[in-house]
């Protein structure tokens, strides 16, 4: 099970006489505008698992350069699949617990580790959505054999299951208005497929139509127009783009062993897991690509901090005539 996370993988006076003026532009509000789903915005830190401390599998963060890594769990299991809130102040992972794995938030420095899910069902690939109200996440059933996609409140409360379906369903990501939810399944050929439904579980859609090979991880773009993901179709192992009705796929790596994509919060990169044990980022509208971590640890499931976009409020000049 672990196995398949890792390597399947598996986001805001007054005047006197005749004249009175009052301009003032791009005054900076104390408010701050949250990001959405994908979570757009300005790049900030990438957010990753690495094994590089001689340890199972922990959590890390590293500037969008691969500068200053620095370990936020410590935990004596597996703490896997990190994705940051919506407003990039938390993190939320899932992480081994007994005999199952639990949902667990913390913040952005890895104080603060609470758990979300702590019963025997648990639960693994949580994704926040775009208001950060809710947190998408897979759980698996040992007496099916099964994984659904499941819904919960961002405090662990009000679990919903939103596929309810024998096949197993991964890998939930958020579209950027809220409506929609993608994912990976195995319900419709033996290999992974990612699928779109209403953020209620309706209208479940394959998008990818590749029975030949295995889809896997999806992400959606900061604008909703694109999803990447990743696939085995031609040799080895790429990251691939599609439109978000699944048309163009399109092979963005090119290099045969390139998985776990994450969008940045800017739209023109994707991280992703390369050479199956760094971290590199590549250009989305073509280009080289540039290794972030470059080193023999195990780098995976990267995924990127939004950084707050300010608001601003425009003051027109005011004219005011005084009788």
């Amino acid at each position: 099970m672990v196995t398949r996370v890792l390597i399947r993988g598996r986001r805001r006076g007054a005047a006197v006489a005749v004249v009175a003026a009052f301009l003032l532009i791009g005054v900076i509000n104390s408010l701050i505008v949250p990001a959405r789903a994908a979570f757009p915005g300005a790049n900030g830190q990438i957010v990753f698992v690495s094994n590089r401390d001689d340890t199972e599998e922990d959590i890390y963060v590293m500037d969008a350069d691969g500068a200053n890594p620095i370990r936020l769990t410590m935990g004596e299991g597996q703490e896997l699949n990190p994705s940051w809130s919506p407003d990039g102040t938390q993190i939320v992972y899932f992480a081994t617990q007994g005999n199952a794995y639990q949902i667990f938030v913390m913040d952005a420095d890895g104080g603060n580790q609470i758990p979300l899910t702590d019963d025997e069902w648990g639960g693994q690939d949580p994704a926040w959505s775009p208001d950060g109200t809710q947190i998408a996440f897979a759980r698996f059933d040992p007496d099916t054999s099964s994984s659904d996609i499941w819904v919960m409140d961002a405090d662990g409360s009000d679990l919903v299951n939103l596929t309810n379906h024998p096949a197993y369903d991964v890998e939930p990501n958020w579209s950027p208005d809220g409506t929609r939810i993608i994912f990976e399944t195995d319900r419709v050929a033996e290999f992974g497929e990612i699928f779109v439904m209403d953020a209620d579980g309706g209208n479940p859609t394959n998008l990818t139509n590749n029975a030949e090979g295995w889809d896997g991880r999806p992400d959606w773009s900061p604008d909703g127009t694109q999803i990447a993901f990743h696939s085995d179709r031609e040799d080895g192992i790429d990251v691939y783009v599609m439109d978000s009705d699944g048309s163009n796929q399109i092979n963005l790596t090119e290099t045969g062993s390139a998985a776990m994509a994450a969008w940045s919060p800017d739209g023109t990169q994707i991280a992703f897991m390369s050479d199956l044990h760094d971290i590199s980022v590549i250009e989305v509208a073509g280009g080289g690509i540039d290794n972030l971590t470059d080193n023999d640890d195990f780098d995976t499931l990267p995924n990127w901090q939004p950084l707050m976009t300010p608001s601003y409020d425009v003051f027109l000049p005011v004219v005011v005539t005084w009788p």
